[in-house]
């Protein structure tokens, strides 16, 4: 499966590069190991990191997360009838290491049509042409690119499936709540109202099940579909047994799909529990 092919690739690769970390101002804090990078980035521990900059630590991150990200929208893509869909032509927004892709290669495979992921981040090139080489599906990526920049100079047209998987977080952090509003409008414009005709429009909407990492923006969306009447339905799903993401409903588990070797978990810390919130869209 595709997921097994690119992290056995990053799992290697990590192991053949050399650290990266001769101008990183975390370096002195971090001792070379990218567990307190990654941290430092996600959790503000040092304030040192703030990007991805870094082959390395994008191995590593690609090794930690992978399997909680892939099972989180696999989990979500049991909640449609893909019977309604004669393909899935896929656009990520932030693709990163495209745990969506392999989450589509685990569940629905034979119905791929393309995958076309945009993220900021250059660093992701090597791991995004390994997923080209090996994934067997019609697969592009650009990188370097701002996707709010993007939404707003292109009429997207030919894609039923948009994801969007922990980006709301990131632009809650850089752009906050009135950033979000333009953003879901430029979806809406640019994306879904060129929607194909002969399929349902798929939009997920996966990550961090908090109110204090833009969870309760996706609301927004819902709202500025109603309000121009499109005909969709919508659900919202949570891991966690709190509540608090309101009408939401709680999956029965949150284990991830995958049995990970235990000196693999180790090394890499990994993530195995699944712990997001999820808006999923289904526009006629």
């Amino acid at each position: 499966m595709l997921i097994d092919e690119i992290i056995n690739f990053c799992d290697a690769d990590y192991d053949s590069i050399e650290c990266n970390c001769d101008d990183c101002s975390n370096a002195t804090i971090c001792g070379h190991d990218c567990k307190e990078c990654l941290d430092d980035i996600h959790y503000h521990r040092n304030n040192l990191r703030s990007d991805y900059s870094c082959r390395k630590l994008l191995d590593y991150y690609v090794c930690r997360y992978s399997y909680k990200y892939c099972s989180e929208i696999r989990y979500a893509l049991q909640e449609i009838d893909h019977d309604r869909y004669r393909d899935f032509s896929i656009l990520s927004l932030g693709c990163g290491g495209a745990a969506d892709l392999m989450a589509f290669d685990e569940v629905c495979s034979e119905k791929i049509n393309k995958y076309y992921g945009i993220d900021i981040n250059e660093y992701w090139d090597t791991i995004h042409e390994q997923i080209k080489c090996v994934s067997g599906y019609k697969v592009n990526f650009s990188t370097n690119v701002d996707v709010l920049s993007y939404l707003r100079t292109n009429n997207i047209m030919n894609y039923n499936v948009i994801i969007i998987e922990y980006l709301i977080s990131f632009f809650y952090k850089e752009i906050g709540e009135m950033g979000i509003s333009q953003f879901f409008d430029d979806i809406i414009e640019s994306i879904v109202s060129n929607k194909r005709y002969d399929t349902p429009m798929l939009i997920i909407i996966n990550d961090v099940d908090s109110c204090y990492t833009g969870r309760d923006t996706v609301d927004m969306l819902i709202d500025k579909l109603n309000n121009l009447e499109y005909n969709f339905t919508y659900s919202k799903k949570r891991f966690s047994p709190s509540s608090y993401y309101s009408d939401s409903e709680q999956y029965d588990t949150n284990e991830n799909f995958y049995v990970i070797d235990y000196d693999f978990q180790q090394k890499y810390c990994v993530a195995k529990t699944c712990n997001s919130a999820q808006l999923i869209i289904e526009v006629e």
